[in-house]
């Protein structure tokens, strides 16, 4: 960190030395030359001059500089926000083994797209990048420091390095977004605030976000092909629509509760640290000031065993185990990390709203009903869902409906049979529609995957054995010879 400080201490005092200085002076913005790795510095006039809306503009369009940063010491009380005007624009810092300040405003700044014909298609990128040959061993990040941005008027910010965000306020506008495309970004912002249903964020395969401060950290539209890490014990959310999903087909994992409020599929993974009663997975509803649900829980398990709670193991454990995928080895702040897979638990919480989750291959899962009615699980006709505990039924009457529902569609562990009996009914639908309740199911004793347990099971429904088809086909003939001979 001392480092990092004096670094970035050198190059601030750098730029004031050798720099090129665009200052405002009122105009409707000031366009930027064609500078090519210099250090920029944004500028007030000697009156700190600034538009009628408090903003001082400034318009750059292909240009690659070293870094920016905003000389705010002529400011009046009529300034508001620095307003930076752009369709490409890109800040490589071009280092090759320290940190270096890349962006570094102290007021707040909106990025705007400006070739506004073309939104929301034609988005403005602020790109951070690094074209340096970085030196073995070496890690550079390129420091990017602020109080609030803002992309606003269809614009995005791009990582293509490793980023560190220093800020408030990180504020997306509808139509912008936040686009991850390699290397590390590390997040040091105290909040995301998204402004409208096509804000998004997008995690590259081979790219990282990862959370270092924030207090709980909101994912809505988001595609996640690459890392979210959650360094932190607070939550994440996940409240995306339904006509707006997050798909995540990378990898998630959290330290802190993961919070299922909406549309979530998962193709990848999604593991979370166990480390007390509330580092879980709750799936809940989102619900506006005023107590309306406007989104509730609704998860999609597309990949096989996606789910797994994480925890803290050994060396000498992964070392002797003889199934090493069960075990995720992480390198945390210069130290390796070993955590044992377990199977993740499912909160239920949305009171008397129907969270839904959809089972589209083989998952194993447990559940615990926290003020949670009603629970529907849809079953894909070649999935398996493993129910490998009820923990809890609390302040609730479960009801859980499965749809498409067949006799190898459910097994249960036998630690999930203790709280069976509370759960009030269980109605399973067919995909012919026939429905079953819970009076109706019986529980088989079988071994499925190595590991003990009973199959729901509905008895009009079984497939009857080679010998019964014998018995049966048999008894037909019989039928059909004694009727020939009547007649």
């Amino acid at each position: 960190m001392k480092k990092s400080f004096i670094v970035s201490s050198l190059l601030i005092a750098s730029t004031a030395l050798f720099a090129k200085q665009y200052v405002y002076d009122g105009s409707s913005y000031i366009y930027m030359n064609q500078p090519t790795d210099d250090d920029v510095v944004f500028a007030l006039d000697s009156n700190g001059t600034v538009d009628s809306q408090g903003r001082a503009r400034f318009l750059f369009n292909g240009n690659a500089v070293h870094s920016i940063t905003t000389d705010a010491s002529n400011k009046t009380d009529s300034f508001k926000l620095w307003d930076l005007l752009f369709t490409v624009a890109t800040v490589d810092i071009k280092s090759s083994s320290s940190d270096v300040v890349a962006f570094n405003a102290q007021e707040e700044v909106n990025l705007r797209g400006y070739d506004l014909g073309n939104t929301p298609t034609g988005l403005g990128e602020l790109v951070f990048t690094n074209t340096a040959t970085v030196e073995d061993g070496a890690n550079p990040y390129a420091i990017v420091n602020f109080t609030t941005l803002s992309p606003v008027y269809a614009s995005k910010i791009i990582t293509r390095t490793n980023t560190r965000m220093n800020g408030n306020k990180i504020s997306l506008a509808d139509n912008c977004g936040l686009s991850i495309e390699s290397g590390t970004t590390e997040w040091n912002v105290s909040t995301l605030e998204w402004g409208g249903a096509r804000s998004f964020v997008n995690i590259s395969a081979g790219a990282t976000l990862k959370n270092v401060i924030a207090s709980s950290f909101t994912f809505k539209k988001a595609e996640i092909a690459g890392s979210f890490v959650n360094e932190t014990t607070n939550d994440v959310n996940f409240k995306a629509t339904s006509d707006r999903p997050t798909n995540v087909s990378g990898d998630v994992l959290s330290k802190g509760r993961i919070r299922i409020m909406g549309t979530v599929n998962i193709t990848g993974s999604m593991s979370y640290v166990f480390s007390d009663s509330s580092k879980n997975i709750l799936l809940s509803r989102e619900t506006d000031k005023n107590g309306n649900v406007i989104n509730v829980a609704n998860l999609t398990l597309d990949g096989k065993d996606v789910l797994s709670r994480l925890i803290v193991s050994s060396e000498e454990s992964y070392n002797n185990a003889t199934d090493k995928s069960q075990y995720i080895v992480r390198d945390e702040n210069g130290s390796t990390v070993y955590y044992k897979k377990d199977y993740a638990e499912f909160v239920i919480n949305g009171l008397s709203s129907n969270i839904t989750i959809n089972v589209n291959a083989d998952n194993a899962f447990k559940l615990f009903f926290s003020a949670g009615d009603v629970l529907t699980l849809n079953i894909a006709s070649d999935a398996t869902l493993t129910l490998a505990g009820i923990t809890d039924v609390m302040k609730s009457n479960p009801i859980i409906t499965i749809n498409n529902f067949e006799n190898d569609s459910m097994f249960m562990l036998e630690s999930a049979l203790g709280k069976y009996d509370l759960i009030t009914d269980i109605k399973a639908i067919t995909a012919d529609g026939e429905t079953f309740n819970k009076e109706d199911l019986l529980l088989v004793a079988d071994v499925y995957n190595g590991q003990a347990g009973y199959w729901l099971t509905v008895p009009a429904l079984a497939v009857p054995e080679p010998a019964e088809w014998a018995m049966i086909f048999g008894g037909i003939a019989l039928a059909l010879a004694v009727y020939r001979r009547r007649k």
